[in-house]
């Protein structure tokens, strides 16, 4: 259970930073 969770917390970080590349252009 804790290995998702942490997996989950990883990609919501990187999704977030893969948005605020695209949006920097």
């Amino acid at each position: 259970m804790s290995d998702i969770s942490a997996h989950s917390e990883q990609a919501e970080i990187y999704r977030k930073g893969f948005l605020a590349h695209a949006a920097n252009g």
